[in-house]
């Protein structure tokens, strides 16, 4: 059984951290929508027992590995992953890989699980993981991984830079416990980033002044970081936007519903 599926990358419209939890994790509330950045996933199911393709520690890995021993079966799962969604940005990449192989894999078995027990399995690989096999655009809560109210989002298209450096989501984190800024009012129909306030980095703040001025209806960083986005009515503004913005990796994406990540 041979299978290629897309895994999409998501971008944080909205980004708090309510505090920290009896369990050492953060409670963060968090609006998120799944865009057409993808890495390409290409899952092949045999006879025989373990993973391949991938290092133990990948999310992609873990994934086909927590599957199966969920469903109770021994097969070889080989995975081949065509990256695109850069890495250490705040673009969720091995969030979308994990859940791709969760819904290919779902696929290729006939659809053993609900897209619920899906989700609660993606939960123990990562917090991003359970809104990337839900998909659309939705408000989530606890440590990211309950997806607690769907929104229907305007159509909408994102210019993204991906700055020459890397933000680490763990030291970010680290950041936050060691310096929590005041806390402000919650406006989650409005784009905010908590990290952003905290970074205080003027490369990230140029980049969204620069798309403030390029005609953007609103720009904020997206998770932990270093990518940032810009919100544009259509293609042509956003690629007007981005041609003049002296940067390596620059994408254009428009936001992916529910039914185009394989939902019904």
């Amino acid at each position: 059984m041979k299978l290629k599926i897309n895994a999409y990358a998501k971008l944080n419209l909205f980004l708090d951290i309510l505090g920290r939890r009896d369990d050492g994790y953060h409670e963060v509330l968090t609006k998120m929508c799944l865009i057409d950045l993808t890495d390409d996933v290409t899952l092949c199911v045999t006879d025989g027992g373990g993973v391949t393709g991938a290092d133990s520690d990948n999310t992609a890995y873990k994934a086909a590995e927590l599957f199966l021993k969920t469903l109770g079966v021994k097969r070889r799962v080989d995975i081949k992953i065509t990256k695109r969604i850069p890495v250490m940005a705040g673009l969720g990449g091995s969030s979308a890989d994990a859940a791709a192989v969760l819904r290919g894999l779902n696929t290729l078995f006939d659809e053993p699980f609900t897209l619920h027990e899906l989700m609660q399995t993606g939960a123990k690989i990562g917090a991003d993981v359970p809104f990337c096999v839900h998909g659309g655009c939705a408000l989530c809560k606890g440590t990211g991984t309950e997806v607690a109210e769907i929104f229907p989002l305007p159509d909408c298209v994102f210019a993204i830079v991906k700055p020459d450096f890397d933000c680490s989501t763990k030291e970010a984190y680290a950041l936050y416990a060691a310096n929590p800024p005041p806390k402000t009012q919650r406006h989650e129909e409005k784009i905010y980033n908590v990290f952003e306030k905290l970074y205080g980095n003027p490369e990230i703040e140029k980049i969204k002044a620069d798309f403030m001025k390029l005609g953007a209806s609103g720009a904020s960083m997206t998770g932990s970081g270093s990518a940032v986005f810009g919100v544009f009515a259509g293609v042509r503004q956003a690629e007007k936007a981005l041609s003049g913005m002296d940067y390596t990796q620059k994408f254009i994406a428009r936001p992916v519903g529910a039914t185009l990540c394989g939902r019904p």
